[in-house]
């Protein structure tokens, strides 16, 4: 089990890439003169297809990046949510990322039609929603401390959803 974030919603939602994060097929791989894996030379293997993620460093590995996932994410979410749109979130927190996630989920918001909201939770999968935390916010009255109060933890402490809408 681990940690699950994402956003859910009822348009769909917009992604964002890690713009350090390049990946690469074998084909291209050995083009740049780098060598692969011994079992990779196998010809059942798709050389064209991308398998190598390649970055300058760990530390830039944990940006932002979202993608959309097909289906509720979470077992029995339309028990709790009638949301229709999901996409999950990868990254790790710090206060400059705390920033670029806060004008990421303003995008998010300005999407919405009037009168809706997006939702982010911050769950462990597969736990069940005992103690969940709901907190509604405009977005406009996010900040990084708020961020950092829910989400800057090294540890899961418990199931959170942010209920986000325009002012």
């Amino acid at each position: 089990m681990s940690l699950y974030q994402f956003f859910a919603s009822h348009t769909p939602i917009r992604t964002i890439e890690n713009p350090y994060l390049f990946t690469f097929s074998i084909n291209e791989f050995l083009a740049m003169g780098k060598e692969i894996p011994f079992n990779l030379h196998e010809k059942s293997v798709d050389r064209d297809e991308k398998i190598f993620f390649v970055c300058e460093s760990e530390e830039l590995m944990d940006e932002i990046s979202t993608y959309i996932t097909q289906g509720s994410p979470m077992a029995d979410f339309e028990k709790i949510s009638d949301m229709t749109h999901f996409a999950v979130l990868e990254w790790r927190y710090t206060e400059k990322r705390a920033d670029d996630l806060i004008r990421y989920m303003s995008t998010l918001v300005d999407d919405l039609d009037d009168g809706s909201e997006i939702e982010f939770w911050h769950v462990w999968m597969d736990d069940p929603l005992e103690g969940l935390e709901t907190r509604t916010y405009n977005v406009e009255e996010l900040t990084v401390f708020i961020i950092r109060e829910l989400f800057g933890n090294e540890c899961y402490d418990h199931p959170i959803c942010l209920k986000l809408r325009k002012a």
